[in-house]
């Protein structure tokens, strides 16, 4: 996705409610939540899922321990 894409797609969903593609966290977009692209070893992501974004928590240490909580 071109960043001028993701800047957009990031403008419309601002301050909405999402929750974290890896430890399901709700939160809001733009404070909590980052509208980001996949990361790069995971190829599939969009395929997958049939999106080329995911939202992820602002705070990734906070995500990690959340993730590992579940497991």
């Amino acid at each position: 996705m071109a960043p001028d894409s993701l800047w957009r797609l990031r403008l419309k969903y601002e301050h909405s409610r999402g929750s974290c593609d890896l430890c399901a966290r709700l939160g809001t977009i733009g404070e909590d939540i980052k509208l980001v692209p996949p990361p790069d070893n995971e190829p599939s992501w969009e395929e997958d899922r049939g999106i080329s974004h995911m939202l992820r928590c602002a705070d990734p240490v906070g995500c990690r321990e959340r993730r590992e909580a579940t497991e």
